[in-house]
C-alpha cells in the first residue's frame, strides 16, 4: 500500500500549549511539539500509517491557551481520496475561531494547516500568554526576573494590560515588554504602527508629506493584516524615506532622521518586525527627560489601544 505521510502545522494569533493526543490508525513520527507561539504555519507534528498498514493515518491533538480555551485538531482520510480534517473548540473561554483546515493533499503525502483566529480580525488583541513563557524569556537590564515573579504571583494567564499596570515597572522595562514578539498579534501591530506614524509625523517638519507617502504604503485602516504595496512600490517609497533622511542630516535635522528612520521600518514587509524597530527607531538616541517622553508616549499609544 505504500506510505502516507501526514504533516500538521499551526498558524495560531494566539500561543498555545500541548495538552493530549491520541492516534486511532498509524503512529507519530514527529510527537506534536509541546508550545506553539503566535505566528504562521509552525510544524506540530508528523504521522504516517504503520509498516505494511493499508489505513492511513488518523489521530487527533489538543493544546489549550493561557486562558483555559481547548483547541482540538483532527485529521484523517477514511477514503484515500477526500481527506478529512476539522478543528474545534471544546472549552471556550477566549475570543477565537478555528476556520476549517487547508489541506491540499499530493498522493500519499499531505500537509494540514489549522488554523486559529481572532473572532474579529480587525480588532485590537491584547492575547493571553503563559507566564512561564515571559519568564523564559531574555530580559532586559531594567526587568529583572524577581520583579516577574513578584507580580506574576498565582497567576496562570497574563495579558500586556497586567505588566503595564505594574506599578514599580519602570517605563523602559514596559516598553521593552511591548515590543517584544511574546505579546500582541500582528493585526494589533499594524494597528500600533498607524498610531505611532502618526504620532511621529506630527513631530517632523516634514510631516504633511511624509503622512501622505506613507498613507500609499500602509492600509491598515481598512485592513490591519492588509499587505503592505508590492515590492517595486516599497522599493520607490524607501528612496524617498532615505532623500528625506539624507536632506534633514544635511540641515542638522537629528530628529527627523530618527523619525524618518522609524518610518522605513515600516515599509518592512513583516509587521512583526516593523513594530519592533519602529519602535527602537521612535525611541533613538535620546536621553534624560526626552527619552522618558518617548518612552511614555508609546506606553499611551497601546494603553488607549486596551
Amino acid at each position: 500500500m505504500g506510505t502516507f505521510e501526514v504533516t500538521g502545522r499551526l498558524s495560531t494569533v494566539v500561543a498555545v500549549k500541548y495538552r493530549d493526543q491520541h492516534v486511532e490508525y498509524g503512529k507519530w513520527t514527529k510527537a506534536p511539539i509541546a508550545t506553539c507561539p503566535i505566528g504562521t504555519a509552525t510544524e506540530i507534528f508528523k504521522a504516517e500509517n504503520r509498516d505494511g498498514a493499508a489505513e492511513p493515518p488518523e489521530a487527533w491533538v489538543k493544546y489549550s491557551a493561557a486562558d483555559g480555551t481547548l483547541f482540538k485538531f483532527y485529521f484523517d482520510d477514511p477514503e484515500t481520496k477526500a481527506n478529512y480534517c476539522y478543528s474545534t473548540i471544546e472549552k471556550e473561554s477566549g475570543p477565537w475561531a478555528v476556520p476549517e483546515p487547508d489541506y491540499p493533499k499530493d498522493g500519499k503525502t499531505w500537509k494540514v494547516t489549522f488554523k486559529i483566529t481572532h473572532a474579529n480580525s480587525a480588532a485590537f488583541l491584547d492575547a493571553p500568554i503563559f507566564p512561564e513563557d515571559l519568564l523564559a524569556a531574555p530580559k532586559c537590564d531594567l526587568y529583572t526576573e524577581s520583579q516577574i515573579r513578584g507580580f506574576i504571583g498565582d497567576r496562570t494567564c497574563l495579558y500586556l494590560r497586567d505588566v503595564l499596570e505594574v506599578k514599580n515597572l519602570k517605563p523602559f522595562a514596559k516598553v521593552w515588554c511591548v515590543r517584544h514578539p511574546i505579546f500582541l498579534t500582528a493585526a494589533s501591530k499594524a494597528l500600533l504602527l498607524r498610531d505611532l506614524v502618526q504620532l511621529a509625523v506630527k513631530e517632523m517638519s516634514s510631516g504633511n508629506l511624509l503622512a501622505s507617502v506613507l498613507d500609499k504604503a500602509l492600509e491598515v485602516n481598512n485592513n490591519p493584516q492588509a499587505p503592505i504595496q508590492e515590492e517595486s512600490d516599497i522599493s520607490k517609497l524607501k528612496g524617498q524615506m532615505y532623500d528625506k533622511y539624507a536632506e534633514a542630516e544635511k540641515a542638522g535635522g537629528r530628529r527627523d532622521c530618527e523619525l524618518i528612520d522609524s518610518v522605513v521600518s515600516l515599509l518592512n514587509p513583516s509587521y512583526e518586525d516593523g513594530w519592533a524597530n519602529a519602535v527602537s527607531s521612535y525611541i533613538g538616541s535620546s536621553s534624560g527627560d526626552e527619552l522618558d517622553r518617548r518612552l511614555t508616549n508609546i506606553i499611551r499609544l497601546v494603553e488607549k489601544r486596551l
